[in-house]
Parts: structure tokens; sequence; C-alpha cells
């Protein structure tokens, strides 16, 4: 409760002491998010693949095209 001095101090201390417990709480020791899911290649990656297998390169789990790189010579 605050004083008659007006010394909101208390208050605040013990609203950032709740606050700072309940995003802890949140948290959990040491949870890591999730790993990220490959998605599914898209219309245009599906219908490309031949052309890019058959230039060496390949469809990447997560969407997109790879190509090896070249050593340089």
């Amino acid at each position: 409760m605050p004083t008659k001095g007006g010394d909101m101090g208390g208050w605040v201390r013990l609203a950032g002491a709740l606050l700072l417990a309940g995003l802890s709480a949140c948290a959990g020791p040491g949870r890591a998010p999730p790993p990220p899911q490959a998605k599914q290649p898209s219309v245009l990656d599906r219908a490309i693949a031949p052309a890019v297998k058959q230039l060496g390169g390949r469809i990447a789990p997560q969407g997109g095209i790879e190509f090896p790189v070249q050593p340089s010579r």
C-alpha cells in the first residue's frame, strides 16, 4: 500500500518481481524451440525438379534449388 508520502517504489518492485516470475514460469527451464519442420516442395519445385536434376542440382528440403559448389581451378 502506498504511504502518505506517495512512495510507489514498493509496488513497482512487487509488480516487477511478479512479472519476472510469470515470464520465467512461461519460458520453462531450458526448453529449446522445436526444430524447423521440412516443408513439402512447392508445385514449381516439383515441376522443375527433372531439369534441376539433369543439371546436377537438387530441390532442397526447405524448398529452393541447391547446386553443389564446384572447386575453383
